[in-house]
């Protein structure tokens, strides 16, 4: 009965805004328009225009009322883009060899490619209109102008299919060109999504590293190699190989690869025995200790996790990830509640987290982070602009500056949008506001999809953010 609620309550919202429905209205007609002319010239009836029209209002109808859904497709951009792409590559195939008195000679093709080019043209304006309107959903901002523009964008695809005799074969070449536009533009967008995620990891790389690449041995180098590259299969082999005599730079690897794959009680185990070794390469103690307060955490031991956090800041004072972990766990444990935050309460765990991110920022101006450190934590801890917006985007929430951590996660998501931190805390932030609680779900749900299968503590909260929104809804 709830869901049946839920979902009347999201369909009203479609029709009660005066600009909402004009928007929708309008943009349907046109839409209508558009199949209806498409359909006559192929000789259907008008009742085929309406039933399409009426199948792409109830996958637009589901996308807004299912945020689950909405976060589906936001995630699975890739899956969406290669999926367009050979769609109309099949389908432009099909209809060429359908055509069997159509064999285009080479000036035919150069004469034609304007036809591509003018599906190419449609195909970017329509990713990048979808784009902004994911954009534009994520902000909590009124997007129905821009799913007016994808709409339009549609219907002038249908439009412009050549439909006079002889010129059907074209729209093959139009929908080959509509598929390699939107590709492209993924292609683009994706470079610089793939920089920034490679950023996280290590934006140094060998540049800082506590040993330069002349003193790493051969196998250290190719280990960090792959543990970049997310290569599991082939690290693991590399480290049964060298597991005598044990090396805390490759536990080092060892412990950051089973945490990225989410294998923390394993991580534990092999990190503990590291720190107990007696004739361990204490160089190294920087992430390695780090990464035990890491899993801890992963493991919601929390007492303990603030133990070893506090014992890594006491022996390594200017470790700048370790002073923006302590503080964004202890911005964690605020409840996510306005009164709660706005209260004196926490004033402590408050001044104490925003004291460490401010400290945290004037480190980083002083002295870049080891790159070991990063190439080790950058998979859970990214050191680059998105990473420190994030993390004082939430220390700013959790301290009341509601605005102004808005801001930055938004800025954060735009930066790095397969990071999946900004978007939990986004959700945190629309639940103690009190926003739409589409948005919560929405947001939540895309920290649960980015995190993949590892149980880690972000989709562990968000999970707890949907089950806190879902019970207050009770």
């Amino acid at each position: 009965m709830n869901k049946f609620k839920k979902l009347f309550n999201s369909f009203k919202r479609l029709f009660t805004s005066k600009d909402i429905l004009f928007f929708n209205l309008l943009g349907y007609l046109i839409l209508y328009v558009a199949v209806s002319y498409y359909i006559k010239s192929k000789g259907y009836n008008f009742e085929v225009a309406i039933f399409l029209t009426i199948i792409i209002g109830l996958i637009d109808l589901s996308v807004e009322v299912s945020p689950r859904w909405a976060a589906k497709l936001f995630t699975k951009r890739a899956h969406i883009a290669y999926g367009i792409f050979i769609i109309c590559l099949l389908i432009g195939l099909v209809l060429a060899a359908l055509n069997e008195s159509y064999r285009p000679t080479v000036p035919d093709l150069i004469s034609n490619s304007r036809y591509f080019f003018h599906g190419m043209l449609l195909g970017v304006v329509t990713r990048v209109l979808l784009t902004a309107l994911i954009n534009r959903t994520i902000k909590g901002a009124d997007a129905h102008e821009l799913k007016f523009g994808l709409m339009i964008s549609f219907a002038a695809f249908l439009v412009s299919i050549p439909i006079n005799a002889g010129e059907q074969e074209l729209t093959s070449i139009i929908l080959v060109g509509v598929g390699s536009g939107f590709f492209a533009h993924y292609g683009i967008r994706s470079r610089e999504h793939r920089r920034a995620a490679k950023d996280r990891s290590d934006r140094h790389f060998l540049g800082a590293i506590d040993k330069s690449k002349e003193q790493l041995k051969n196998f250290e180098f190719e280990a960090l190699k792959l543990y970049r590259e997310s290569d599991w299969i082939e690290l693991a082999n590399k480290l049964k190989q060298h597991e005598e005599p044990e090396n805390t730079f490759l536990i080092n690897i060892k412990v950051a690869m089973e945490r990225a794959q989410g294998q923390y009680e394993k991580a534990l185990i092999t990190v503990t025995q590291e720190l107990e070794r007696p004739t361990r390469d204490t160089l190294h103690d920087n992430p390695l200790m780090l990464q035990y307060a890491l899993v801890l955490g992963e493991l919601n031991q929390r007492p303990k996790m603030y133990e070893a956090l506090e014992k890594t800041l006491d022996r390594f004072s200017d470790c700048i990830l370790t002073t923006v972990t302590l503080a964004l766990r202890l911005a964690e444990d605020i409840p996510f509640s306005r009164d709660e935050i706005e209260s004196k309460k926490h004033a402590d765990k408050q001044s104490r987290a925003l004291d460490l991110i401010w400290n945290a920022l004037q480190l980083i101006e002083k002295k870049p982070p080891a790159s070991l450190l990063v190439s080790l934590l950058g998979a859970s801890i990214p050191v680059n602009g998105s990473f420190l917006l994030d993390s004082y985007g939430y220390v700013l929430l959790k301290t009341g500056r509601f605005f102004l951590a808005r801001t930055l996660l938004h800025q954060c998501i735009y930066m790095d949008p397969h990071f999946s931190s900004p978007y939990l805390h986004l959700a945190e932030l629309y639940l103690v506001t009190k926003s739409n609680p589409d948005l919560i779900q929405l947001c939540a749900w895309i920290a649960i999809d980015l995190e993949g299968s590892r149980d880690s503590l972000i989709k562990k909260r968000a999970r707890q953010i949907l089950q806190h929104k879902d019970a207050k809804e009770s």
